[in-house]
């Protein structure tokens, strides 16, 4: 029933590769219950899509079935499902050995970048520089016999692609002098002045980066200057972060048009609001209190105009107004956002959302802070921070998210004691606004028309 034809090795091999399998009955059940967000439901049929394809000799049709299946076992949380749908068609796995004699390699390259985004979710630096390190060697062997311009654009995006994973995937241990070299390397011209980072040479550049340097408003450019300031952040620059954060292109700024091969309609605007949400935290770190609240006021209104009140964004918004509260000794409003931003987020792992569960812990552990600070009747509400601690940890357990749930159990004595834990990063694994940038929206091509 499908075609193993010389038209999947044309310039867009997996738009090809959805075509033909959109008539599935199983993918199309699938792709309803994703309308629906009902995800769940998403894996038995997808799993049976990816035992039909296993036979055919087209390997498009093997990485569009295993990167639809990871994508949906990434929002329901499920690591290692999307782990093993990665290896099964992985290029550095036996399955995959021979995929540099299929006549067009960027299926090759996209099902490297799912399985380096996957490792770089869980935190394994390692084995996603080796992923990039391969994929830079499948590029290269494409560059050297490219015979179209798109198959070039393509390979060229997925260059800098590898370059921000390679980035990110250098400071899993916190940020070194490669990082910054890299990032510098990665900024778009425009943000160099105000980087103040011009004695960094085209020809130190091009020693290291061999590829051309993204233009402003791009998914790498972006991802370099979010990444830059929060490298500046790490040593206490946040009025350099705040600048090159601020001078960064906005999401209404020229067209919003995904990559071929990587990236969802909605990431730009989800690297402008992690943005604007950075240059508010580095605000009120530094002390400008109202300024920040001003700053997440305004976005609070953008989240709930460009998505809805119960995005995870949001959520995450209400818990930082809280700390400006907090910050100006407000305790009322305080707890009241904090209440919020938990009983939002916890409604959203209730449904299974990994976008929701990622913020918890941070969250949670703020309210807690802020608790164990309080009192009534001359008791301390720490107590209180505990027991809300377990509840967010139930809800974790509950939905399956087991990273998730390791970070919610309640320290054991005040968060001021020297055995207290370290406080959990701000998202567990890759932020939303990376992922959609750098990752393939499989679902998202079966809505598109039928390529010519």
């Amino acid at each position: 029933a499908f075609s193993s034809s010389t038209t999947l090795a044309a310039a867009m091999p997996l738009r090809a590769a959805a075509s033909q399998l959109r008539a599935m009955p199983e993918l199309a059940e699938a792709a309803q219950y994703w309308r629906a967000g009902e995800v769940l439901k998403t894996i038995q049929p997808l799993q049976r899509v990816t035992q039909v394809v296993a036979p055919i000799p087209a390997y498009p049709l093997k990485v569009f079935a295993a990167g639809t299946l990871a994508q949906a076992m990434r929002c329901l949380g499920n690591e290692k499902g999307e782990e093993s749908a990665w290896k099964e068609i992985g290029v550095g796995s036996s399955r995959g050995s021979a995929v540099k004699d299929v006549p067009n390699q960027l299926s090759a390259f996209v099902a490297l970048n799912g399985e380096a985004g996957y490792n770089l979710h869980v935190g394994n630096g390692h084995k996603a520089s080796g992923l990039c390190t391969a994929g830079k060697l499948l590029l290269s062997d494409l560059e050297a016999h490219q015979n179209s311009s798109q198959a070039g654009s393509a390979a060229g995006s997925l260059h800098l692609t590898f370059a921000v994973h390679e980035t990110l995937a250098s400071t899993t241990s916190g940020f070194g002098d490669d990082a910054e070299a890299l990032l510098v390397g990665l900024l778009p011209s425009s943000l160099l002045d105000v980087a103040h980072e011009r004695g960094f040479t085209d020809g130190k550049r091009s020693q290291a980066l061999p590829y051309a340097r993204p233009e402003a408003g791009s998914a790498a450019a972006d991802a370099a200057a979010i990444l830059y300031g929060d490298l500046l952040c790490s040593k206490d620059q946040r009025g350099r972060a705040v600048d090159v954060w601020k001078a960064m292109p906005a999401a209404c700024d020229g067209v919003n048009v995904t990559d071929e091969l990587v990236g969802s309609p909605r990431s730009r605007q989800l690297r402008a609001f992690a943005t604007r949400s950075r240059i508010a935290c580095a605000l009120l770190e530094r002390g400008d209190v109202r300024e920040a609240e001003e700053e997440l006021k305004s976005l609070l209104e953008a989240v709930e105009a460009s998505f809805s009140s119960e995005h995870p964004l949001f959520h995450r918004t209400l818990a930082d107004l809280a700390e400006c509260s907090a910050a100006t000794a407000d305790a009322i409003p305080a707890e009241g956002l904090y209440q919020s931003a938990a009983d939002g987020l916890k409604r959203g792992v209730h449904a299974r959302s990994l976008a929701h569960a990622q913020h918890l812990p941070a969250v949670a552990h703020g309210y807690r802070r802020l608790l164990t600070k309080l009192s009534w009747n001359g008791q301390s509400r720490a107590a209180q921070g505990d027991a809300m601690m377990r509840e967010m940890h139930a809800a974790a357990v509950a939905g399956g998210f087991d990273r998730v749930s390791a970070m919610l159990l309640p320290a054991a004595g005040s968060d001021d004691a020297p055995s207290a834990p370290p406080p959990p990063p701000r998202v567990v694994g890759l932020e939303p606004w990376y992922q959609d940038s750098f990752s393939t929206d499989f679902f998202g091509m079966l809505d598109e028309e039928t390529p010519a």
